[in-house]
């Protein structure tokens, strides 16, 4: 539905200020209370990573969040999925970690949980994929019994989606527009937003169902060559195939407005009124309401290979930069200024040292220095004498 201008009031907590429009829908602000609630009783959930590259193998959250930092020990996350105030990661061993929120048990992961290929988290709930094409569900919903053969899962506001191995579509939850359209077939992927849901079919078209207000459901005419699905409140998104992002439903906070150009996109996700695109160069792009910051990308934000945006948060998931082991050269060319011009590929973040020799026996540090995500140039006076050049940690 649309949201008419209405009076504004500036919440104070914690020193911090937010603007809000009275004349909103009731569960969005019973939402937005419940999160000043959280707020109230939390300490530093308001803080972001620090500008700069994040640690290596870690799920950055940005926004409103308690989420933070999460780096278990040993584990190697492979996806990352968000619920609206709670959060889960997918380790390559295939168990779970979730934290955030957890009134309905949305984060107590079943005891001795593995195998798991895949996740998904709805508003108060938690969805695990195994790899037997079985469903595990921890919070406020119950699996229906007997379901199995499932390839694909969502998760929304309180429904829960499944795709079968046959392309067909089972939805379980508490209301009635979670009801599946009458013969729905070929379908690869499925995307659960508050109150509505997508299904992408294995031609690259695009099915949704569910509340309309905001015209959420109705799919661009032609749309096609579509390759993912995202549903945030009451917007929608599809990624297509040439890397373009399109947009459709509520945008009263500009979360329809892809960015001018935007392109190289290979991932999306949709929140409460904001959107995320991931680029195939590991960066992140985000636009729409950004009251909390949850649009606002941690500077020098890289190495990223998934996202996931919650209500009023934003989470990336980092991986570990490519391993340069030992350190090498990439070149190494002679200046007219009569100086030699270097460059080291190495381990990202890892100190290394350029040493001299003039006999290769006797070593000398040249200058430290610390790898990034492109080559490391260096130079050193030539001296008309014949130098060797070796990189140490």
């Amino acid at each position: 539905m649309d949201k008419p201008n209405g009076l504004e009031h500036d919440l104070h907590t914690k020193g911090v200020a937010f603007a809000y429009t009275a004349a909103v829908d009731i569960a969005r602000l019973i939402g937005l209370l419940l999160l000043m609630l959280v707020l109230w009783t939390s300490t530093g959930c308001l803080e972001c990573p620090a500008a700069g590259q994040p640690p290596a193998g870690s799920v950055i959250a940005w926004g409103y969040s308690i989420l933070h930092y999460v780096q278990p020990t040993g584990a190697s996350f492979v996806a990352v999925a968000s619920g609206d105030s709670h959060a889960l990661v997918l380790n390559q061993d295939g168990t779970v970690v979730a934290w955030g929120w957890n009134p309905f048990g949305q984060c107590d992961v079943p005891s001795g949980l593995g195998g798991v290929i895949a996740i998904a988290a709805g508003g108060d709930h938690s969805l695990a994929l195994k790899q037997d094409g079985t469903v595990i569900e921890w919070g406020d919903t119950d699996v229906p019994s007997g379901l199995s053969g499932v390839t694909a899962i969502g998760a929304g506001g309180s429904d829960s989606l499944a795709v079968k191995q046959d392309g067909t579509v089972v939805a379980w939850d508490s209301s009635s527009e979670c009801s599946v359209p009458s013969g729905l077939s070929g379908v690869v992927a499925v995307a659960a937003g508050q109150a509505h849901s997508l299904a992408l079919k294995r031609d690259g078209t695009v099915v949704a169902w569910g509340n309309n207000d905001d015209d959420q459901c109705n799919v661009p005419s032609g749309l096609s060559g579509v390759i993912a699905v995202a549903a945030g409140w009451d917007h929608s998104l599809a990624l297509k195939q040439d890397g373009t992002v399109v947009a459709w439903g509520d945008n009263w906070d500009g979360e329809c407005d892809v960015p001018s150009g935007l392109g190289g996109v290979i991932a999306i996700a949709a929140g409460w009124d904001h959107s995320l695109a991931l680029r195939q160069d590991g960066t992140v792009v985000a636009w729409g309401w950004d009251a909390f910051g949850q649009c606002d990308v941690p500077s020098g934000l890289s190495w990223v290979t998934g996202i996931a945006a919650g209500n009023n948060y934003s989470l990336a998931l980092v991986a570990p930069p490519p391993l340069v082991s030992p350190p090498t050269f990439g070149g190494c060319t002679y200046l007219p200024s009569k100086m030699f011009q270097m460059e080291v590929f190495g381990r990202f973040g890892q100190n290394y040292a350029l040493e001299v020799s003039t006999n290769l026996i006797n070593w000398s540090s040249v200058r430290t220095f610390t790898c990034t995500n492109s080559p490391t140039i260096l130079l050193d006076s030539a001296s008309g004498r014949v130098q060797f050049y070796r990189i140490a940690q």
